[in-house]
Order: structure tokens, then C-alpha cells, then sequence
């Protein structure tokens, strides 16, 4: 089987998983990522995605006159091929025979190809064209000899060329990818020995990296105002990507995220080389995993796994993300002589929806001693979680789980535990504290009451005497909601349920009660704790006209999991 047989096979594939999607198949964890495969000892050099579409440049060199590096890509919509005219084969216009692809990037739908002629086997197209992959419109902006990097914004193709004459510098060049566009010059490198080697832009902003031969040295730069602004310098190539607002680059002990509006940077401690971001979520190369990290809510998990048990099965490669998809390769070792079918690489895209801590999980069909599944919302509960959800509560205290298990960052301590959402709560590992105090739970209705822009501590409080009252915060638990409070505790071992069992649960009441519409739009009594929004409903039957209102699933929907 050809590479292309295989790849024909894995389209046909792919088209099935668009049908079903569109005929509203839930997006789940195990839906398939399989878009295309190769195989001929051929490697992926380059991969780029706009969410829709998924490009790559494949590269061969296995003797000095079959060196080819050519583009190919996918139409995860309709399984469509992704090819740009520029070798006159009608039979494959993706071949580039008498050009090596050099490099490529995609917004939008449109697509930049620079290519420079391939010396093994003659003169070939070269220079940087664009395509309207809906309208199938295409371009050629520079007919340069050996152009560099190109980028994509909006409707506007960079690129990277050397201008001769003139001190013979790389120019970043810029130009509309439409009839009669001109061609702006926006940055020339110092020196002849500077040489352009990376190139990204992000929603107007342009991010280059360059070498200076003549120091060994490379910087990481942009655009500010009309002048460049150096961001990064090293001895060493600087890996980066840029989407959005977000610029992610490689530093000592970890990544560096950096606003490409205001120019503030944090810094991140992630290990990694191979990484992309969308402008949210950075994704990177963990192998045996892909893992991915939120940026609005500093929360990091695994992405993608594998089943190879060794590294002999296979390892991740690149990652791309952008327009609300992932996208990884995933390469195999070649085998001499090759098998007719062998495939040495393997391209994969997924919605991130689908990666996320809250994508739904398969059903195991199996009962396991240490965890339990839960069909009603697809996610399990494991060890330490569903022993406490088991021994203080359950269903009623704490409703099913919304997510797997992730890593989040407690704004607190500066420290990552893991964490994992139910319909009412945020469990925290800790497994500093001894039991029962390795898990602890989200001080959900405080954090509640932060993002509506409430300070509770302006609440009118309860009168000293009143029934109830508690001094450390100064308001008074309602008598129609005292007995669930009082009645529910973590389980210290307590004879009965103590006082503190009931606080460690639920916390200090923050309000006195009041009416308020949640987020079902009932009107209802209502009082708010630490750890807990109490709710009264009156003409349920009596064991639950109290409800705790679900506080995990609005806590989830804030973040738009």
C-alpha cells in the first residue's frame, strides 16, 4: 500500500467521524483522531492548523536524488485533500517534485507556502504563494529564489526573503492575499550574517527569531510601535509560538507567557521543547502523554495518551492548536526493509472540547475496587476522591462527578494539587494532611460570591442572640436550614456529627438568608456559606425542600469547560 492508499483509507475514515458528529454524536473522549498517515521512512517537519483544516510538510531524504519535502494537509469537515498548485502535475499538485516545501502556516483558511527550488532535480517553482482554501483562489506574492518562514493573519500573508542589493539583508515582508494588495517591508535584519529563522503572527502581531552568525547568538523579537523590541536572547535557538494575544516561548526551567498587548510575562514552570498554544491552552509533547495547560484558570492536564508501553510502539511528535482544535503527530521507528503498508507517521486532530477534564469518558462496562463510573455524566471517581464522596454525603451532599481528575494551581499556597468537580464541589488532594484532611473542599460559595463582585463582609449581619449565630463571621444559620447543616459533617470520628464536623463540610454561613434567582431562574430562599449555597424549596417533599445548589457545575461553566 502507497502513502497515499493509506492516507485515501484514513480519509474515508474521517469523513465517516464528520458525518456522525454532525449528526449530533456526543464529542467524547474516544471519538477518533486519526486524519492521515505516511509511511516510506518519510518524517513531518512542520504542522499547522486553523481548527478546520490540518497542513503539514513531509519531508524524505532517503538518498541525495529523491529528496523531497512537500506539502499535504486535510479538510476535517469533508475529508478533502489539501494541495497548492505549483508543480503542473495535475495527477498530485501537492508533489512540489522540483521544489522543496520550506515552510507553511494557515488563518482563516488561507494558506502560505514558501518553496524554494529542489537542486537535486532541477529548477523548480519557488518563492511564497497563498490560497483560499474555501474559494480555492490562489496567489503568488514573492518569486524569491530561497524565501524563508511565512506566517498568516487574518487576510494578510508574511514572509521572510533576502533582498540583494543593499547590504543583501532578510527583509519580513508583508502583503494582502488579494488582487492588487502591495508588499510592505516591516522589518530589515542589522547585518548581512543576520539570518530570519522563525517567524509567527498572532492577530496582527509579528514575532520573528533571528541568528547572528557572526556572534552565535539568537533573539526573539517583535514588533512594537514601529520598532523591533527584543523579548529573549540566548546562545541557544529559542522554541516559541504565538496565537491571540499570547506569545509562548521557552526560557530556563520552563515556558514563559507573554501578552503581546500589554507585554506582561509570568513564567511557567512546564518542561518542554515541542509546544503550541491557541492563545488559551498551551499544549505540549510529554511523551508517552500530550498534556495541556489553561491559562485562565491555571489548571493543567493530560490531553492525549497512548498505549504504547514502550518507546520501540511509537512517540509524539509536533503539536499545533488553534481554532478550537488540537492537532499531534504521533512517528514510528522504520523498519528495514520496509513492509509493503509500513506507516512511519501518523497525523492526528481532535476539538480540544474533546480533551478537556470534562469530555465524557467510555463506559468500562467493568466494576473496578478502587474507583467507580458513573454513567449519568460519563466521569469517574477514584481512591481518595470516592472514599470521601462515599463516607460523607454522596449524591446529596456532592452530586456526580463533572470531570476526571486535573491539576490545578491553589492560588493560596502557590502549590499545584489535584483537584477534580462534582455537581456541588471542588475536591483538592492534599496528601501533605493525614486523613481525613487530604481532601478538602472549595470554598465554592466565597468564590461564588467573588465573581458576582459581592463582598460579604458588607452583608447586613444577625443579631448576637439570634438562633444559631456564629461570631467568626457575624450571621446566623436559618432554622429551616439548620438541621441539614447540622445534621451533615465530615466524618472525624465524632460521636453523632459535631459541631465541627458540620463546619469542616459546609464552612461559616457568609449572608443572612435572602431571596435570590439561580441559575434555574427559581426564586428561592437562599443563604450562603464557605463551602455551600443553601436553597429552600417548600413544596418539595420534606427530606429535600433543602437543595445545595451546584455550585461545581456553575463553577464549571465559568470556565468554559
Amino acid at each position: 500500500m502507497s502513502r497515499h492508499m493509506v492516507r485515501i483509507a484514513v480519509v474515508l475514515l474521517l469523513a465517516c467521524s464528520a458525518l456522525a458528529s454532525s449528526a449530533g454524536a456526543t464529542r467524547a473522549w474516544d471519538e477518533p483522531t486519526l486524519v492521515a498517515a505516511t509511511g516510506n521512512a518519510v518524517s513531518i517537519t512542520r504542522l499547522r492548523t486553523d481548527g478546520r483544516f490540518v497542513i503539514w510538510i513531509v519531508y524524505s531524504s532517503q538518498s541525495p536524488g529523491s529528496t523531497t519535502a512537500t506539502l499535504d494537509g486535510i479538510d476535517r469537515l469533508t475529508g478533502e485533500p489539501v494541495s497548492v498548485d505549483i508543480s503542473g502535475d495535475p495527477e498530485n499538485p501537492s508533489t512540489l517534485w522540483d521544489a522543496l516545501a520550506v515552510d507553511l502556516d494557515i488563518d482563516g483558511g488561507l494558506l502560505a507556502l514558501s518553496t524554494t527550488w529542489n537542486h537535486y532535480h532541477g529548477e523548480g517553482p519557488h518563492g511564497v504563494f497563498a490560497k483560499n482554501l474555501y474559494t480555492g483562489e490562489q496567489w503568488q506574492l514573492s518569486s524569491a529564489n530561497v524565501p524563508g518562514p511565512v506566517g498568516v493573519s487574518g487576510s494578510t500573508v508574511y514572509w521572510v526573503e533576502r533582498i540583494p542589493g543593499g547590504g543583501d539583508r532578510d527583509v519580513i515582508r508583508a502583503q494582502g492575499a488579494y488582487p492588487g494588495a502591495d508588499t510592505s517591508n516591516l522589518y530589515t535584519a542589522a547585518t548581512r550574517d543576520t539570518f530570519v529563522k522563525d517567524l509567527s503572527v498572532a492577530e496582527g502581531h509579528v514575532i520573528w527569531q533571528e541568528h547572528d552568525e557572526a556572534t552565535d547568538s539568537w533573539r526573539l523579537a517583535t514588533l512594537a510601535a514601529g520598532d523591533d523590541l527584543t523579548i529573549a536572547e540566548g546562545t541557544q535557538r529559542i522554541p516559541f509560538d504565538a496565537r491571540g494575544d499570547v506569545l509562548v516561548y521557552r526560557e530556563a526551567g520552563g515556558l514563559s507567557v507573554r501578552s503581546l498587548t500589554t507585554g506582561v510575562t509570568r513564567h511557567i514552570a512546564i518542561d518542554a521543547t515541542q509546544f503550541a498554544t491557541d492563545g488559551r491552552y498551551i499544549v505540549w509533547n510529554a511523551n508517552p502523554l500530550i498534556r495541556m495547560y489553561d491559562l485562565q484558570t491555571d489548571a493543567s492536564f493530560v490531553a492525549v495518551t497512548s498505549n504504547i508501553v514502550d518507546g520501540a510502539g511509537g512517540q509524539f511528535g509536533l503539536v499545533a492548536a488553534s481554532g478550537g482544535a488540537l492537532s499531534w503527530t504521533r512517528t514510528f521507528p522504520y523498519v528495514y526493509p520496509p513492509p509493503y503498508d509500513q506507516v512511519t507517521n501518523e497525523i492526528h486532530a481532535a476539538p480540544i472540547s474533546t480533551r478537556l477534564p470534562s469530555a465524557p469518558r467510555p463506559n468500562p462496562d467493568a466494576i473496578g475496587a478502587t474507583w467507580k463510573y458513573f454513567p449519568e455524566t460519563s466521569h469517574y471517581l477514584s481512591w481518595s476522591f470516592l472514599e470521601y464522596w462515599q463516607a460523607n454525603g454522596g449524591l446529596p451532599v456532592f452530586g456526580f462527578p463533572l470531570t476526571e481528575e486535573f491539576s490545578e494551581l491553589n492560588a493560596d499556597t502557590g502549590v499545584d494539587y489535584t483537584v477534580q468537580l462534582t455537581e456541588r464541589q471542588r475536591f483538592e488532594y492534599h496528601p501533605e494532611n493525614a486523613p481525613p484532611y487530604h481532601v478538602l473542599l472549595g470554598r465554592l460559595g466565597a468564590e461564588l460570591l467573588v465573581s458576582q463582585g459581592r463582598d460579604w463582609t458588607t452583608f447586613p449581619t444577625a443579631d448576637p442572640s439570634a438562633p444559631h449565630y456564629m461570631p467568626a463571621t457575624g450571621h446566623a444559620i436559618d432554622e429551616r436550614f439548620w438541621d441539614y447543616w447540622s445534621g451533615r459533617g465530615l466524618d472525624v470520628g465524632d460521636p453523632g456529627v459535631s459541631f465541627r464536623e458540620s463546619l469542616a463540610l459546609f464552612g461559616y454561613p457568609l449572608s443572612e438568608p435572602m431571596m435570590e434567582t439561580n441559575a434555574d431562574n427559581d426564586t428561592v430562599l437562599t443563604q450562603y456559606f464557605e463551602r455551600a449555597v443553601f436553597e429552600w424549596h417548600p413544596d418539595n417533599p420534606p427530606e429535600w425542600r433543602v437543595l445545595l445548589r451546584r455550585l461545581g457545575a456553575e463553577a464549571l461553566s465559568d470556565r468554559g469547560w
